[in-house]
């Protein structure tokens, strides 16, 4: 019987890099795309969610926002499976949260990542502070940092804070990137207050500012039991147009980096994570040091596929109590890669020019979209470039009359 696999998120180019990892198994994919109405109207383009267009994708479901009841409704009414349960693969905070928090519902029809089978314990490592204790804990370095709980008027600005500091939610999923922010003096951090508590963010995570020299990520997969790590993913290029979203990179050996990933796995076994993940960690003052984990698989993880580590496919695996077989662990070359999604959105916001654009999306080794084995993506994403490409000729006219 073919495994039945459900992807649930946000992004178009994640979700896509896992229904083609997972294709590998010859599964029975559905999506159930996040999508957000634009403008209060529930007008969906769907050009834009390319990655249902793939050959690999049996069905496709869309869900308004982050609406958790809705969630469950497509599942129990559409995604249940006879004589085998179906393998939830959450792919973005929503998901990672709500499957958690209603893992005594969804266990009986699915399976999924989770930490000890025990509801509730997922939401509780996504907490930046805590992670941050046990990264201690394993010998990581780990930046000083105080929360700041924003809901209290006026809020409690610790004496030990000294500028410059960085700001973030302490739970990405309630904040995302909107609240991360170099502050230099008490005023800007009072703003960062003012802003988190405006956008309903309960806590603030307020550390030590250092010099970031090169920030990298790992992706992984945890059994629980073994940590598998392919290698070491270096950002060489951000988005202008959404902070803090790697635009080029490059995936390569961990070698010299053993002991640091080492670490790692302690890190994630301690945690008792059974899943996919990536970690985000970056150098500076003559060290690597400890940024967060993602208990879900990472933006930039499909570059692990393309090199011959199937970290979502070991996921499926797993779940399903299906025979491992003898999988490459370790990527052993380097290769650059590139979001063309987000390439795009730099260009139509007259962050990159058009040169820049095709240099980009032509000159790297892995695509996340394009794939000559699953060519409806890429067709369908072209359309969207020619849509914005109008779109941005209208614009920039009107601009300069």
């Amino acid at each position: 019987m073919r495994p039945q696999v459900i992807i649930i998120g946000h992004g178009s180019t994640s979700r896509l890099g896992i229904v083609r990892s997972v294709a590998a198994l010859e599964a029975d994919i559905t999506l159930i795309a996040i999508v957000q109405p634009r403008r209060f109207l529930r007008k969906l383009d769907q050009s834009r969610i390319f990655d249902c267009y793939s050959k690999y994708v049996s069905h496709c479901y869309y869900l308004w926002g982050n609406d958790g009841e809705g969630l469950r409704k497509i599942l129990f009414d559409h995604c249940l499976c006879s004589g085998q349960k179906a393998v939830l693969i959450p792919d973005c905070d929503f998901a990672v949260s709500w499957v958690d928090s209603n893992m005594e519902l969804l266990s009986d029809h699915f399976v999924f990542p989770h930490i000890y089978h025990t509801a509730g314990l997922v939401n509780y490592w996504m907490d930046k502070s805590v992670q941050k204790v046990l990264a201690r804990d394993v010998g990581l370095n780990v930046a000083q940092s105080v929360t700041v709980d924003v809901s209290v008027q006026p809020a409690t600005i610790s004496n030990k804070v000294n500028y410059p500091v960085f700001t973030k939610a302490l739970l990405s999923l309630n904040g995302g990137k909107q609240l991360f922010r170099r502050c230099d003096t008490i005023q800007q951090l009072q703003d960062q207050i003012d802003k988190a508590r405006n956008i309903g963010v309960g806590k603030l995570l307020v550390e030590q500012y250092l010099d970031i020299e090169k920030e990298y990520a790992v992706v992984g997969f945890s059994d629980g039991q073994r940590v598998v790590i392919p290698g070491v993913i270096e950002f060489l290029q951000y988005s202008q147009s959404h902070f803090g979203v790697a635009l080029k990179g490059c995936i390569r050996p961990v070698d010299g980096m053993e002991d640091l990933m080492e670490r790692f796995s302690n890190f994630v076994l301690r945690m008792g994570f059974v899943g996919v993940f990536d970690i985000d960690f970056f150098y500076a003052t003559g060290k690597y040091w400890f940024g967060e984990m993602n208990l879900r698989f990472g933006g930039s993880g499909y570059a692990a596929t393309c090199m011959g580590v199937n970290l979502p496919a070991m996921l499926v695996r797993h779940l399903l109590g299906m025979q491992t077989e003898k999988v490459p662990e370790r990527i052993l070359s380097t290769a650059t890669f590139v979001n063309e999604r987000m390439a795009l959105d730099d260009w139509y916001r007259n962050c990159i020019t058009t040169s820049d654009y095709h240099q980009l999306t032509q000159s790297t080794d892995i695509s996340f979209v394009n794939d000559p084995a699953d060519l409806r993506p890429q067709r369908i994403f072209n359309r969207v470039w020619h849509q914005f490409r109008m779109r941005r000729f209208i614009r920039n006219v009107i601009r300069h009359k």
